[in-house]
């Protein structure tokens, strides 16, 4: 995941975990997130241009809420959907 931002790492580790994450920087060390860069980071300029053009990307694509993933166009939505999204992958492969 070296090409994904640092934000989109954490959005990741969100709709993964969900709000625990939050609480628990343990888990961001698999996607290669640093609680302490994380940190610093965040509050850079860049950090909430990419917040904005993510917000602004979902809203233009159906978002409604989280965790909401794509594959290609196909939405899935819920945490309960998960195994759906994990179907449609494995039919694709």
């Amino acid at each position: 995941m070296k090409h994904i931002s640092i934000v989109g790492k954490f959005f990741i580790i969100m709709a993964v975990f969900g709000v625990m994450a939050l609480e628990s920087p343990p888990c961001w060390a698999p996607a290669g997130l640093d609680a302490e860069e994380l940190a610093e980071r965040m509050d850079e300029p860049a950090a909430q241009d990419l917040l904005d053009e993510a917000t602004a990307n979902a809203v233009s694509r159906g978002v409604f809420g989280a965790p909401t993933l794509f594959v290609g166009d196909e939405m899935f939505f819920g945490n309960d959907r998960l195994h759906f999204m994990q179907g449609h992958l494995a039919r694709a492969a």
